[in-house]
């Protein structure tokens, strides 16, 4: 597992099209000897290049869904930083607006000391 993260950390875009492309190239002919009648036998060479380009592909994929998951648990800090600066704002202003002695203002104390 640790060769494929290794490998999918050096991926690039054009490599990721070059596959798609091989890929592409691969299948056509496959196909198309199939609609003559013929039964499909793929060689060996075909489906090792097949294997390959989807262990590859895989590994494509995998990136994309970690960084999906990584842009989606930023988006959540980033709502949560807001949530809480909302109800810091918050806070100020209700202190601010209750007079320091009232029951009000201990019980804010009270729960602000709390851990």
């Amino acid at each position: 597992m640790s060769g494929r993260r290794s490998r999918a950390s050096t991926l690039t875009q054009d490599e990721i099209n070059d596959l798609v492309l091989q890929l592409r190239a691969l299948l056509p002919e496959i196909r198309q000897r199939g609609t003559t009648g013929e039964t499909i036998t793929p060689n060996s060479h075909h489906l090792g290049t097949i294997k390959l380009l989807l262990d590859n592909l895989s590994v494509y994929v995998e990136q994309v869904t970690m960084l999906e998951i990584l842009k989606e648990a930023c988006n959540y800090i980033k709502r949560l930083h807001r949530e809480v600066d909302g109800l810091s704002q918050r806070l100020s202003d209700l202190m601010a607006s209750v007079n320091t002695n009232s029951p009000e203002a201990d019980i804010l104390r009270n729960l602000l000391m709390q851990e």
